[in-house]
């Protein structure tokens, strides 16, 4: 993965500075890596001894394989809602083709692959997604957000009443092209999802930023793109990663590899084979009559593989 298209995987607040060090450990075939929020793999001490001491190399944790954790996965209906943050008045057409992405994903063959990641009791993740609600926020934390602001901006809009209260959902926070988050936004990642407990609910969320001001390079704005809006074509691929990374590991203790990776990271800026949309730009999938340039995503059946539909 290049290091300007970096991903998020489920991002834990309390160790979201971990990844800082990870240059200094020194890492051999045993050590064991978990999801860390920005793209990278924290090491995972208490896996890695416990790989050590294993003195066959077959119950050591690969590399390669995603495999569960014994974390929770989403296999109710999701529902989305979205958080307008900033001024999106000049960008409706982004807003008409992120509706449509919302509105379409649920049912399709894309999001079908997400079907292959499970409980511990066996329960699947279901193909059914629905745009429940959305909100705008006017700038409420500034044009320059944390982490920690993208889930106070969650928090308001929950505790208001703007927006339910719902552990079945994932609330994106999409903000216009003049907001950039700080820690890291196309540098180091072009989105993040994350959970935390408000009230007394585990609720996910995640942030995706509109980057085609501030990182058209790193975060695959094209031109011309399927819908004829480079930011929100972008938006919409990195949208279907967190969304699939959610669903499949929602709280960063399910689904994913020795090296931390989750099934959207596995995958990430590989679009497999594509066709030639209506205005002659590059695409993978056709639905809410419109065609898409997405991310593939790791189907977790036999070895795996990156596909398109399953």
């Amino acid at each position: 993965m290049k290091a300007t298209k970096l991903k998020c995987i489920a991002l834990s607040l309390a160790i979201a500075s971990s990844f800082a060090h990870a240059a200094q450990i020194k890492v051999d075939e045993d050590t064991v890596f978990k999801p860390t929020g920005k793209g990278f793999g924290a090491v995972d001490n208490d896996a890695t001894e416990r790989a050590k001491r294993s003195a066959a190399k077959a119950a050591r944790v690969s590399r390669t394989q995603i495999v569960y954790h014994g974390g929770p996965v989403m296999t109710n209906p999701t529902k989305l809602y979205y958080i307008w943050y900033g001024n999106w008045s000049s960008y409706t057409k982004a807003q008409q083709i992120l509706v449509a992405f919302g509105s379409g994903i649920g049912g399709t063959p894309a999001f079908n692959v997400n079907t292959s990641y499970t409980s511990a009791a066996g329960a699947k993740v279901v193909n059914n997604v629905q745009l429940a609600g959305q909100y705008s926020d006017n700038y409420s934390k500034g044009k320059a957000l944390s982490d920690q602001n993208i889930l106070d901006v969650v928090t308001a809009a929950i505790s208001s009443n703007s927006l339910p209260n719902d552990p079945n959902a994932l609330y994106f926070v999409l903000t216009s092209p003049d907001v950039t988050e700080t820690s890291g936004f196309g540098s180091q990642y072009c989105g993040w999802h994350a959970n935390a407990t408000i009230g007394a609910n585990d609720v996910k969320y995640s942030f995706v930023g509109n980057p085609i001001t501030i990182a058209p390079a790193g975060c695959g704005v094209n031109s011309p793109s399927p819908n004829g809006d480079g930011g929100a074509d972008a938006m919409a691929s990195v949208m279907y990663h967190e969304l699939s990374e959610t669903v499949s590991d929602p709280d960063g203790n399910a689904w994913y590899d020795g090296s931390g990776n989750e099934n959207g990271d596995k995958c990430a800026w590989n679009f497999g084979t594509t066709f030639k949309a209506t205005n002659g730009a590059s695409a993978n999938q056709t639905f809410a009559s419109r065609q898409w340039l997405l991310q593939q995503m790791w189907l977790n059946v036999g070895a795996g593989s990156c596909v398109q539909k399953y």
